[in-house]
């Protein structure tokens, strides 16, 4: 489907809008939520229909049915009746579907996967998508701009990258792979509003959907692409930006003690060849923010270079936090690691942003300021 943009520069309004065409495809969003379990509930509480996506068939279950859904070689069952092996539940009206415990918006899709397990995969409507998203990736309580910058950079990542998982027959992983995505239980009035408020509005350059990157916390300053990315190609709007507004918050400074065992394990998983005794860590080149680019590992073997990155993910994005490290030093237990920021420092700082609304920066501002010589748009749909 063709959308038509409306193009809107982040601090003037034009009279006479410039509009262009910009191909988009549909705006329905398939999300796993649940992949290859053995069995599920589901259930809702109004009536609601099964459809055979394979044979055409459909049946109406009454409000507060409880149903079992398992799979095997023969498709799929509810309770001891089959079913195909892709069926689809539709809510009567604007109920929600149940699964696990867990309600999602719209419809479910129920997929036997090729080892006998089934994917369960929410289908619903760009912004239901992102009322389920925001609360994930942001908290609802922060200020209100720096929620709307959330859901401008969210609606353009998702339409960015919907062949993500294409594959696999649906757009996203429910995890931080894509965006977390915690349907409709994850929902709040505050981060539902700034999806509202910002109703189409997507972020672009030079006519392009922009690569909307983003992060928990820069540390001071973002990083450009090159020093973090293993690739060639240019984004001009991702620059590195100097960053005062993010230093408050807890996520700032971090922490860490890694065994020497751990180290090595956490390599030699991910095919780097390293073994005991580590004698030194050592940085070995920056990036413009500081970050490390490389990390240079004396060890029993010889010596390791490793992009820093890759280090940080083999360890876990979660434990080394950042690659913006004030100091690596080696104790008796192993290396203490100290940082600042959270992430891989590419795109807008989360809590950057939140600081930024708390002066009473506009959304619009906050967004130029992390994407250098962007532009917000305007689906037509």
């Amino acid at each position: 489907m063709k959308i038509k943009i409306l193009a809107a520069f982040l601090f003037l309004c034009l009279p006479n809008s410039f509009v262009f065409s910009l191909e988009i495809p549909e705006t329905i969003i398939k999300v796993a939520v649940l992949e290859n379990v053995s069995n599920l509930n589901v259930e809702s509480e109004k009536k609601f229909f099964i459809y055979d996506l394979i044979r055409g068939v459909k049946k109406n279950l009454e409000k507060q049915t409880f149903c079992q859904i398992s799979a095997n070689k023969k498709g799929l069952f509810v309770g001891s009746e089959e079913w195909s092996d892709l069926i689809r539940i539709v809510p009567e009206e604007d109920d929600f579907i149940i699964v696990n415990g867990k309600k999602y918006r719209d419809t479910i899709i129920l997929k036997k996967t090729d080892q006998e397990k089934i994917t369960v995969i929410n289908e619903l409507g760009l912004d239901h998508y992102l009322y389920g998203i925001l609360p994930k990736e942001v908290s609802w309580d922060w200020p209100k701009e720096s929620l709307k910058a959330q859901a401008v950079i969210s609606r353009t990542f998702a339409l960015k990258n919907l062949k993500r998982h294409e594959s696999e027959g649906f757009h996203f992983c429910s995890k931080v792979h894509c965006q977390v995505y915690g349907g409709l239980n994850s929902e709040k009035e505050t981060t539902n509003q700034a999806v509202d408020e910002t109703d189409h509005e997507i972020l672009t350059y030079r006519g392009e959907l922009i690569n909307s990157v983003f992060f928990a916390n820069c540390g001071g300053q973002t990083e450009q692409v090159s020093n973090t990315w293993l690739t060639n190609i240019i984004y001009p709007y991702l620059k590195s930006v100097r960053c005062r507004f993010c230093g408050n918050e807890p996520n700032y400074f971090w922490k860490r003690l890694v065994t020497e065992s751990e180290i090595v394990e956490s390599l030699k998983k991910n095919r780097y060849e390293i073994s005991l005794p580590l004698r030194s860590i050592r940085n070995a080149g920056y990036g413009r923010s500081g970050r490390a680019k490389f990390l240079k590992i004396s060890h029993g073997a010889g010596i390791l270079n490793i992009r820093a990155s890759q280090f940080r993910m083999s360890l876990g994005p979660d434990r080394i936090r950042s690659t913006l490290f004030k100091e690596i030093k080696k104790v008796k237990k192993g290396f203490i690691f100290r940082g600042k920021g959270w992430g891989h420092g590419i795109g807008m700082c989360q809590d950057g942003a939140k600081g930024l609304a708390r002066k009473g920066t506009s959304y619009k501002k906050i967004l130029h300021f992390y994407y250098s010589g962007s532009k917000i748009e305007k689906l037509e749909y």
